[in-house]
């Protein structure tokens, strides 16, 4: 089984999808879906960094700490 994934901006109502040799006369499903662009999906990571946990001082103090200590086993 062969699996072709193409992107294509659309710019009219039609589009025209060359297809390899080997698909000639078989049965294909073609599935047609919106993706996001580049800048949709810089702000869709950023609303998720900005809204995800965050740690209060003493958490992160305490993990300086514990790098600390991990460290100096090298």
């Amino acid at each position: 089984m062969i699996e072709l994934k193409i992107t294509q901006t659309v710019t009219e109502d039609a589009l025209t999808i060359q297809l390899p040799e080997n698909l000639k006369g078989k049965a294909v499903e073609i599935t047609i879906k919106e993706i996001d662009t580049v800048e949709q999906k810089r702000q869709t990571l950023q609303a998720l960094l900005l809204s995800g946990p965050t740690w209060t001082d003493e958490q992160h103090q305490v993990y300086l700490e514990a790098k600390t200590h991990f460290e100096a086993w090298k």
